[in-house]
């Protein structure tokens, strides 16, 4: 099984139109980590009001601290097949 722990960071942002997002922000030792051009995000309710958004934020980072993705192992295949 492989483990790939980066650390994490959110960023509240809007779309055009005026619909809250939450941006997630990954590095690793204090340097930004290149996601390939992807962009991970949480869409909110558009009626989301501004504070309760910016409290959301608050909270994951006070709690959350890295985003983990695990590989498991891929099981032998069984002779005979590739």
């Amino acid at each position: 099984m492989t483990v790939d722990r980066v650390e994490v960071s959110f960023q509240l942002h809007h779309y055009e139109d005026g619909q809250p997002f939450i941006a997630l922000a990954f590095t690793r030792d204090g340097a930004p980590v290149n996601a390939g051009g992807r962009l991970f995000t949480f869409d909110l309710n558009a009626d989301t009001p501004r504070l309760e958004a910016e409290t959301i934020v608050h909270l994951l980072r006070r709690k959350l601290t890295h985003f983990v993705m695990t590989t498991p192992e891929s099981p032998p295949l069984p002779d005979g097949e590739s």
